[in-house]
């Protein structure tokens, strides 16, 4: 991996499930990795309609080094926009982890 190529900062979170005393569920995010460097690439992007609301739906690829322990659960906050992972392709041979991720509309 050409560590020239990571040249954006992006915050990975995972999901932490708490039950309250009532019994009731819920999920809240916690910082997993609080700074790590990686390659963005966008691959594509489309403007929606959805229930009357006009959303932007986008791709990009990270790439980060792939010691980092990432799966598909987990969300990536990038620009301060949050990014839903959608698949994780690792290659050994270049120490990579390539994340395919889409904008969350929130």
């Amino acid at each position: 991996m050409r560590a020239g190529l990571l040249t954006e900062v992006i915050k990975v979170e995972k999901p932490v499930t708490t039950i309250d005393e009532f019994g009731a569920s819920y999920t809240r995010w916690e910082t997993f990795i609080g700074k790590t460097k990686a390659q963005v690439t966008y691959t594509s992007g489309n403007r929606l309609n959805e229930n009357n609301e006009i959303i932007f739906a986008y791709e990009v690829v990270f790439t980060v080094r792939i010691y980092h322990q990432i799966d598909e659960r987990m969300r990536i906050i990038w620009k301060n926009k949050k990014y839903r992972i959608l698949s994780l392709e690792e290659n050994k041979a270049l120490q990579s982890l390539t994340i395919k991720a889409e904008l969350i509309n929130e």
